[in-house]
């Protein structure tokens, strides 16, 4: 298991840890720590996914050379830029809004 994958897993665990810590504390009475508990167990779980999606995103970017983009842009010369950016999107699900956005720019700044 690579490093960043054990520590996802990690912090999978750690926040079921904190939620159900959260309500066993809920349901002996205390609201307050348990509840501070729960917003922390989804917290952690938060950041990890968000961390991961960046990665998927970061991967995804590399495997659109600014031809290829171009290629794909052509097909709708018309379009503006929000539309070129859901374009590329829809062709692959995993680039973040941020790098389909620097990507189209990139291709209409080359082109």
């Amino acid at each position: 298991m690579s490093t960043p994958a054990a520590l996802r897993w990690a912090a999978a665990v750690l926040a079921a840890v904190a939620v159900l810590a959260g309500v066993v504390t809920v349901l002996q009475g205390d609201t307050s720590a348990g509840a501070w508990l729960m917003v922390a167990g989804g917290l952690v779980l938060s950041v990890s996914m968000e961390r991961r999606r960046r990665e998927r995103s970061a991967a995804a970017t590399g495997d659109w050379p600014l031809q290829r983009v171009r290629e794909l842009l052509a097909q709708a010369p018309e379009e503006g830029r929000v539309h070129q950016v859901r374009r590329l999107r829809r062709a692959d699900r995993r680039l973040g809004l941020a790098d389909a956005v620097a990507l189209v720019e990139a291709a209409a700044r080359e082109g």
